[in-house]
Formats: C-alpha cells, sequence, structure tokens
C-alpha cells in the first residue's frame, strides 16, 4: 500500500512560481519519500516549521528544483535525512545543475546520489522495507 499526500504549496501564492510548485510525500511500508517541485529554500523552511520531523523525512528524496543552489538547504536536508537522492536534469544544461554546494551537502548527509544528466532515466522500485534502483 503506498500512502500520497500534497505538502505544498501552502494555498498563499506567491509571486516565484517555483515557491507554487507541488511538493509530494509518498510511503511505502515503512519508507518515506519526497518529491519536490521546484520549490526555493523558503518553501522548505516552511515544510520544517509545518510539519512535524517524520512527515518530511525521506528515504528517497527527489532533489529541488532539478539540483539548483536555491532549494536543498541544509536544514531541510538535515530534517529529512535522505538516504538516496535523485537529480532530475539535463546533461549539459545553462544553468549549471546540479549545483556543486547541494552535492557536497547531499554527500554531507549521507545521501547516495543518482543524476538524470549522467546516467540517463532513473528507476527506482520500493518493496517497502527498501528503495531500489532498477538498472
Amino acid at each position: 500500500d503506498v500512502v500520497i499526500i500534497s505538502l505544498a504549496p501552502f494555498g498563499d501564492a506567491t509571486a516565484d512560481p517555483n515557491d507554487n510548485s507541488i511538493v509530494i510525500r509518498a510511503t511505502c511500508g515503512d519508507i518515506g519519500m519526497l518529491f519536490m517541485g521546484d520549490a526555493s529554500a523558503k518553501v522548505e523552511q516552511k515544510l520544517i516549521t509545518n510539519y512535524a520531523q517524520g512527515t518530511i523525512l525521506a528515504d528517497l528524496y527527489k532533489v529541488g528544483h532539478h539540483g539548483s543552489n536555491t532549494a536543498s538547504s541544509q536544514a531541510f536536508l538535515e530534517a529529512c535525512s535522505p538516504s538516496v537522492a535523485a537529480i532530475s536534469c539535463g546533461r549539459d544544461n545553462d544553468y549549471g545543475f546540479p549545483h556543486r554546494e547541494v552535492l557536497e551537502k547531499l554527500a554531507a548527509v549521507g545521501a547516495e546520489v543518482w543524476r538524470t544528466d549522467t546516467m540517463g532515466s532513473l528507476d527506482f522500485v520500493c518493496d517497502g522495507t527498501r528503495v531500489i534502483y532498477m538498472e
């Protein structure tokens, strides 16, 4: 069984469309997964403030804003404590995603990083007790 809840947007639309993007939490058995849109660190702070810590814990974290340094704040990464991080970004993109600072922060929290720019499509399977990357 999978439970999916929407954590954001919060209903207070901002001028920045990135901060109005959806944030989804999925739970499969004992595994928590957090799928960030393009929300910035400002929204991440609201998630930390508005939800109990267990709500944003994530075994699998789909990294916010393609690995931009405007998201994935240190405080947020420490709160969600991911073991696996998936970054969706194009190869040789004009923005330089993922940003080096984000990769360093993910390493600092012990997340195993998977990236579409270097690996192509990423497929994960959850059996309720673990998340497995499917090659």
